[in-house]
């Protein structure tokens, strides 16, 4: 049942930047404008926005984001 797998890869990004890197330009503009917005957008709200759009993320990674805790806050 648990044959061939793999621990996740040793990335320096957290998710976030992940997404972000894999948009369209336009689209990253809209994503960092909502991610820095934290009177329009909680962080719950911003995470069913992106699901509703097909970009499967969790709360806990933009909130990690959002606080400067993530694995790229410190590249």
């Amino acid at each position: 049942m648990l044959e061939g797998m793999e621990p996740p890869s040793n990335s320096r990004t957290c998710k976030v930047r992940r997404i972000l890197a894999d948009l369209e330009p336009k689209d990253q503009k809209i994503l960092e404008d909502a991610l820095a917005d934290h009177m329009r957008w909680s962080s719950q709200s911003l995470t069913g926005a992106l699901r509703s759009r097909g970009i499967m993320i969790s709360v806990h990674p933009i909130l990690a984001h959002r606080k400067g805790i993530c694995r790229c806050s410190t590249i």
